[in-house]
């Protein structure tokens, strides 16, 4: 487009200035040639800024495009470093060192070790017949829809382009030839292309975004694996509750992260309130998604008691997949997947779940935590996905816990960042604090952790006025502020848009549940917001807000785990308000 802008510029002038008609043909040319390219512009700034149609706004302008721009900046990658720690500017070398990073993340490092893998996998609790008999059996029509009507529109789709909306328009066209697919596909073996590609995007995490693993890759999926992967999820949640432990609280049906935030705080004021010695350690799982390797996961669920058939089923969704890279507005050539669970997939929560229940479990029976009175048993720990928070009592329950990671690291290829980890100790600790490894320390200032948006937090307007939203929050995944700004933008004012977000009826309780978050900002924070939404200000990685530091002794206690416990103590640390959103 730059060149055309050019030419054309150039024939203008030497058409007026010589009074030369004879440019006059390839000057018509090239100005078609860019109105043609101006217009495929618009149909994918369209698509990227979630405009329905052009008709909202008048197009093209530089407006219209800064739509998409907004957003797409922040996802641009001006540098990285180099494996060898060199920064790394020129265009191709960054992609060079992705595409690398990314395909070697995903390649296989499993190999088979009988003796470690059964040391973690007997014992488990069994999937019972009735569930595995719903697990086998065949898909019907019904499942699809009910997959299908239950996603989110206005999503990024696949690389066919193919949405969410296409298919719920066209669903009496295609389900039943959708379904021979599927079943053809899962008797045969093997998807097709379309299941078996996915678009890895990356998201900024929080530290240094020149670090390549700072970044988070999400996989972009065509809707019909979507459709199917959903259709399993729904079949797989059923089950997953007779297996997963209770104090794992990730992508169990009925269970909630809230339950984590109760358990720790209420657990660390108990101790404190008794002079219990406790040691808690926060394990940093290193790429915790994306190294789950497929033929530990599958030789778990076969030790869970999953059928052979779901198993299958499970395989084949794995079988032979690959992924291309969007990288700085571009396709970088695919890929072949032989690890991960893919993030945007509906299965990827439980498979993961499974995946880590085996460490788990042994931490679990070899550990001996907490016992604290009125609780029947000890307290070991509390989950959230790949949130790993450890109970110890002393020197033994942290040795122990290191054996433990190090055998399951080489069972299964996982790893734990033990840099990366935290640990808060309560009580006197007058023989001394257990040592720990790689250098790690001990703190008694306050335990960093997520921070819901709902739930006796600071937006919390749960109540007789807005009914059912602890649920729909917990049920979306919506826990803070950042995923409620984008959604309904800066201005708390989009209702349609947060009750297509929290599967909202009423857009009326829509209304009034922004008014209430809305009437807790103060003015200072609605200026933050919306210099949030301009892309003007972005939240300070080294800012713990809006994590929550929990530290035993403070505030008032909610769903106290033991009667004993009277009060715990839960402050928010902010930094700068600029950096408070």
């Amino acid at each position: 487009m730059k060149d055309l802008e050019s030419d054309i510029v150039e024939l203008e002038t030497i058409s007026e200035t010589t009074g030369d008609r004879g440019y006059i043909e390839i000057l018509k040319e090239k100005k078609m040639a860019l109105a043609n390219l101006l217009d495929v512009k618009v149909q994918g700034a369209l698509v990227r800024s979630r405009f329905l149609n052009t008709n909202e706004m008048d197009a093209p302008t530089s407006f219209f495009f800064g739509l998409e721009k907004k957003n797409g900046q922040r996802r641009v990658i001006h540098s990285l470093l180099s494996g060898t720690g060199q920064e790394i500017t020129e265009p191709s070398q960054i992609r060079r060192r992705a595409v690398s990073f990314y395909s070697t993340l995903y390649t296989s490092e499993y190999e088979e070790g009988e003796t470690l893998s059964e040391g973690f996998c007997n014992g488990l609790p069994q999937v019972s017949e009735e569930a595995n008999s719903q697990l086998e059996g065949p898909l019907t029509i019904k499942e699809l829809e009910t997959a299908l009507q239950g996603m989110q529109g206005r999503r990024a789709p696949g690389i066919d382009g193919l949405s969410v909306e296409f298919y719920k328009a066209y669903w009496d066209v295609l389900s039943h030839d959708l379904l021979d697919v599927f079943n053809e596909s899962l008797a045969s073996g093997s998807m097709p292309v379309s299941c078996r590609r996915a678009v890895i995007t990356l998201l900024p995490k929080k530290g240094n975004l020149q670090d390549i693993k700072n970044w988070r890759p999400v996989s972009l999926l065509y809707v019909d694996y979507k459709i199917l992967s959903k259709a399993l999820a729904t079949r797989l949640g059923k089950a997953v509750e007779q297996v997963i432990h209770r104090d794992q609280t990730y992508c169990v049906p009925g269970r909630s992260m809230v339950d984590n935030v109760h358990r720790i705080r209420d657990v660390l004021e108990v101790s404190s309130s008794l002079g219990i010695n406790t040691g808690l350690i926060s394990l940093d799982q290193e790429k915790a998604f994306d190294r789950v390797e497929h033929s530990f996961l599958l030789k778990v669920m076969e030790k869970f008691g999953f059928s052979a058939g779901f198993i299958a089923k499970i395989k084949v969704l794995y079988n032979k997949i690959e992924s291309v890279l969007k990288f700085n507005g571009g396709l970088c050539a695919p890929f072949r997947v032989c690890r991960g669970v893919r993030q945007g997939c509906a299965l990827s929560g439980m498979l993961y779940a499974l995946s880590l229940e085996p460490l788990l479990n042994k931490i679990r029976l070899k550990l001996q935590g907490l016992f604290l009175p009125g609780l029947n048993g000890n307290v070991v720990l509390s989950v959230y996905a790949d949130d790993v928070d450890v109970f110890v009592r002393d020197q033994k329950d942290t040795d122990i816990l290191v054996d433990i990671v190090r055998d399951f690291s080489s069972a299964s290829a996982a790893r734990v960042n033990w840099k990366k980890g935290e640990a808060l100790a309560v009580g006197e600790w007058s023989g001394g604090l257990p040592v720990l490894p790689q250098n790690m320390v001990w703190t008694k200032d306050g335990f960093k952790y997520l921070e819901p948006l709902i739930h006796k937090a600071r937006l919390d307007v749960s109540s007789s006025e807005t009914p059912g939203l602890t649920v729909a929050l917990c049920r979306s995944k919506t826990l803070c502020l950042q995923q409620l700004v984008d959604a309904v933008g800066p201005e708390l004012s989009d209702a349609q848009a947060l009750g297509s977000l929290l599967g909202l009826h009423s857009v009326r309780v829509a209304q009034r549940i922004l008014q209430l978050w809305s009437q807790i900002l103060c003015p200072e924070e609605k200026r933050l917001l919306r210099s949030y939404g301009q892309g003007r200000a972005r939240p300070d990685p080294a800012d713990p807000f809006p994590e929550i530091y929990l530290s035993p002794g403070l505030g008032e206690l909610t769903d106290p785990l033991l009667q004993v416990a009277n009060s715990v103590k839960m402050t928010i640390h902010r930094a700068d308000r600029e950096h408070s959103t």
